[in-house]
């Protein structure tokens, strides 16, 4: 497995042979250490002021701790399943699945190159079509806090240590599962506190905080955590799906209507995580917890749509949540760089067409005899195919209007710093009022959500490659040298 750690012989893994025998436990232990304080610089590594690092170390071992096998519900489960809902269980809006009737089309050939559909996404992680948007949104966001702590605590991405490999100090996925009495007695108190209706949301408050402390005794400094309520019940094709962060297996059963009967409700939490990690016998004989670390991260935005994929939905609660030197509390965003890029035509570029002259403008369809968009796909007279591949690519169409706007995809990359202790609004810049409050029409406020305005800048391509060699945007995730 990518970024397992080789050992020579057995007392360099340093585990104690008297708890080779209890569950989670295997041979190879993730425990290591470093001689100095977290204060004080590593031998060997270079030293940029007093804070360069002043973390502990951020590299995780990958280990196999071998997984315990599914012994059915947790404790309250088959009760407490009916009330629980995931990513994708929702109600579908009439306009979900369907495409604008704006669409990106060829700007040489609109007539006979394939036009760009934009699809109508609700952006809702209930929708059984547009949870896909809302799960890359949050994997960009993700990805965007791990880079950004990468780049407080070890600088530029672009030159790093001398001989260091950017894996070693990329965030890992590992799982902790809590035993059966802690499950037990959560759903106890909540019960006590809530009906029905409540309890998904309370319950979640509570796993989320105990899974928090878990994982910052266990040794993580910094990370993402997600929760989980389910897990599909054992087979190959379930293993081979968590292996490959592959959302097929888990979109097969949570699309049906008896997605419950096909699944075993046991929380547990995934966490993308820095910092070392106790030894796993240790840590189970300390709080009864497993932990299994699975991979190195090396595609964020992909492990998080696939985690996402089925995470517990509560309207209006954030899926994941950052913890230790990654909240708010530690880092904050100071930039948020912004870059158009332009899409070709992909017929175009075939053709020998230049690419600065292969783009695509923005069109509007006609209208067919119905009064509906005049455009026919592959999929269309079909209803299984649409239903299981989409409606396809398009076959035929024809235009209202083409204009002259090139129609282009936004990349964007924030860049942070760390938050001076009580210092809320940072040192190095001035300070900022309280974010305006917009009201709607009946009298109710809530807080501008684009509160970050004054700190975005546009860019062209050019100064995006610029900030990105200079390591002004960091690329500790990507293979860029």
């Amino acid at each position: 497995m990518l970024g397992n750690i080789q050992y020579v012989e057995q007392h360099d893994k340093g585990f104690p042979v008297e708890v080779e025998g209890l569950p989670g436990v295997s041979s190879v232990s993730s425990y290591s250490v470093v001689e100095c304080s977290p204060g004080d610089p590593v031998p060997g590594w270079s030293s940029r002021g007093p804070d360069a690092l002043r973390y502990p170390v951020t590299v995780v071992p990958v280990v196999e701790t071998g997984g315990a096998s599914d012994s059915g519900h947790a404790p309250g489960g088959a009760e407490v399943l009916p009330w629980w809902y995931e990513t994708g269980t929702g109600y579908q809006k009439d306009s979900c699945g369907n495409t604008l009737k704006t669409v990106a089309a060829c700007n040489k050939y609109p007539g006979s190159h394939k036009p760009l559909l934009i699809p109508d996404s609700c952006g809702r992680a209930s929708c059984p079509v547009c949870w896909e948007t809302w799960a890359e949104r949050a994997g960009a966001r993700v990805r965007d806090s791990l880079e950004g702590y990468l780049s407080i605590v070890h600088g530029n991405s672009q030159r790093p240590f001398p001989g260091l490999d950017k894996g070693a100090l990329r965030a890992r996925h590992i799982t902790f599962s809590p035993p059966r009495y802690v499950v037990d007695l959560l759903v106890r108190e909540t019960l006590e506190e809530t009906d029905a209706a409540g309890f998904q949301r309370i319950f979640l408050q509570k796993f989320q905080r105990l899974a928090i402390d878990i994982v910052r005794e266990a040794g993580l400094t910094a990370g993402v955590l997600i929760v989980h309520g389910i897990r599909l019940k054992k087979s190959a094709d379930a293993d081979a799906a968590d292996k490959e962060n592959n959302t097929n297996r888990y979109r097969e059963v949570l699309d049906r209507p008896d997605w419950r009967d096909h699944v075993v409700w046991y929380p547990h939490v995934h966490v993308l995580g820095h910092g070392f990690l106790d030894d796993s016998g240790d840590f189970y004989v300390r709080t009864h917890w497993i932990y299994r670390t699975l991979r190195v991260v090396d595609e964020p935005e992909r492990v998080v749509k696939y985690l996402l994929s089925h995470a517990p939905t509560v309207p209006n609660r954030c899926a994941y949540v950052r913890f230790g030197r990654m909240n708010s509390r530690h880092m904050v965003k100071v930039k948020e760089y912004c870059c158009r890029e332009y899409i070709p035509c992909e017929e175009c570029l075939e053709a020998g067409v230049p690419e600065d002259q292969a783009t695509r403008v923005i069109a509007r369809l006609a209208d067919d005899p119905d009064g509906r968009p005049d455009l026919q796909c592959e999929n269309d007279k079909d209803p299984g195919a649409r239903l299981r591949r989409g409606r396809g690519s398009p076959v035929s169409w024809s235009f209202e209007t083409v204009s002259e706007r090139k129609y282009f995809r936004v990349h964007r990359r924030c860049v942070y710093r760390r938050r001076v202790p009580g210092d809320p609004a940072g040192s190095d810049y001035r300070y900022r009022p309280p974010d305006p409050r917009v009201y709607s029409e009946l009298g109710y406020a809530r807080v501008n959500l684009d509160r970050f305005r004054d700190r975005r800048e546009w860019v062209g391509p050019e100064k995006w490659d610029h900030l990105v060699k200079s390591g002004v945007i960091s690329t500790w995730y990507e293979e860029v040298v």
